[in-house]
């Protein structure tokens, strides 16, 4: 969804024969479910619509967001693409990334702007929940740092602002697994999770997996770097996974999870990760 697939498939070309083969049939496995993901994703939207007439639906899809499935197939591209590469810099990364990501969403902030403006002077439109002060860290992609209150104009583009700021990360991650090792980089992924839960279940913190314009950066740096280590060790895990079977079972799980209010740590973080591993082990 970020365009890391087709840079993947591009990177793929140099690779002999029977890999390029192995790794065109884990891209589009992972993409794939990449799609029904979505599909989750846009049911659970449209199930609040029917709270109404059928409150037991909206309440069992109201939970269904594979949000951290993508970070995690984000990492992983990312990491796919650009661990062979002798050197890298920030610059050339970031500029792809932009080309890619912003133009739409500035396309879709700027229509809702265009709404707040008319409902400024058009009272039969009804109020928004939307104010000015949104305006600004949207359109710098700063809307998952904490710097809004509340949701507002196209909210779900939080994602966007986290997965852009990862990106400006992933140069800093991959100097680390290059000089200290995956293993730290694991080490410290685990810590990151570990804190997290620590806030969750003994403090007042709102789950991880739940954070979107109220620090969704968070939420997505364990699972992000998840997928980078994936791809790191993916030499390691491929001779072990003979089939999609254990794919689809963790897909299933992670499904019913989400829809029974299993444990966030769970459906939300541990089989996502375990999903994007088997789908690209796989072959």
């Amino acid at each position: 969804m970020d365009g890391t697939v087709y840079d993947a498939r591009v990177a793929e070309r140099s690779l002999p024969a029977k890999e390029a083969k192995a790794a065109t049939q884990r891209l589009v496995t992972v993409s794939v479910v990449q799609f029904f993901a979505s599909v989750c994703i846009l049911a659970r939207h449209y199930a609040f619509f029917l709270e109404k007439d059928f409150p037991s639906v909206t309440a069992a899809l109201s939970g269904i967001t594979f949000t951290d499935y993508f970070f995690c197939c984000s990492g992983f591209f990312m990491h796919y693409v650009n661990a062979r590469k002798p050197d890298m810099t920030a610059g050339p990364l970031v500029k792809k990334r932009f080309i890619k990501l912003y133009p739409l969403h500035l396309a879709t902030t700027l229509f809702y702007v265009a709404i707040l403006i008319a409902s400024a002077y058009l009272a039969s439109l009804g109020g928004t929940r939307s104010g000015w002060e949104c305006v600004l860290p949207t359109l710098t992609l700063t809307h998952a740092f904490g710097t809004l209150d509340h949701q507002c104009l196209n909210y779900p583009s939080w994602f966007l602002s986290a997965l852009f700021a990862l990106t400006l990360a992933y140069p800093a991650i991959r100097w680390a697994i290059r000089t200290w090792g995956a293993a730290t980089v694991l080490a410290l992924t685990v810590l990151i999770v570990v804190g997290y839960e620590a806030a969750y279940r003994f403090g007042d913190m709102q789950h991880w997996s739940t954070l979107t314009y109220n620090f969704g950066i968070l939420r997505g740096i364990p699972t992000f770097l998840a997928g980078v280590l994936i791809a790191e060790y993916l030499p390691r895990i491929a001779p072990h996974v003979k089939s999609f079977t254990l794919a689809y079972a963790a897909f299933g799980a992670a499904l019913i999870g989400m829809m029974t209010g299993l444990d966030p740590l769970i459906c939300y973080g541990i089989l996502p990760v375990a999903l994007v591993a088997l789908l690209a082990g796989a072959e």
